[in-house]
């Protein structure tokens, strides 16, 4: 349930175009046509048409819808908000997290790695270096010759 702001009702698009009422501005004057829903219905469907009641009798009919924008009374708006499951449940577990140690969360033959889980650790990057990884030759050593195998035409062409 929201604040409709001034209004009583406000019919959205699809209500509009499945009961097409007729609306003659000049008389004022709303008429449901041959394929729309009879009067009764729509009654049922909004809990009854709001008659309003003027006690200054000098408003006209013609004023009425004018009227009754300017001078209603301020509705109380009723926002029903709630939280789903599973945001009741993460606000009853941080509620209750203890911060447990290291060694109480990681299994027995994981206590030998806990520099690699530490957050010193976990916020800091390696160093940059050229290569990652090297391979080291011996000094003075001649390669070795094998046989070279070569790559399928398809392979080449790629």
């Amino acid at each position: 349930i929201t604040s409709l702001g001034r209004q009583d009702m406000i019919l959205g698009f699809t209500w509009l175009c499945k009961h097409d009422p007729k609306v003659n501005w000049t008389k004022g004057e709303v008429t449901m046509s041959s394929g729309g829903a009879p009067e009764e219905e729509c009654r049922r469907e909004f809990g009854g048409v709001h008659e309003p009641e003027f006690p200054d009798k000098a408003v006209e009919v013609e004023d009425w819808i004018y009227a009754t924008t300017i001078h209603l009374l301020p509705s109380v708006a009723e926002i029903q908000a709630s939280q789903t499951m599973s945001q009741q449940l993460a606000q009853a577990f941080a509620a209750n997290a203890m911060l447990r140690e290291f060694q109480d969360m990681v299994l027995p033959y994981l206590h030998a790695f806990e520099d690699v889980f530490s957050k010193a650790t976990f916020d800091s990057l390696l160093k940059c270096k050229r290569w990652d990884h090297a391979i080291e030759l011996l000094p003075d050593s001649t390669p070795s010759s094998y046989k070279v195998y070569p790559l399928a035409l398809r392979e080449q062409k790629e």
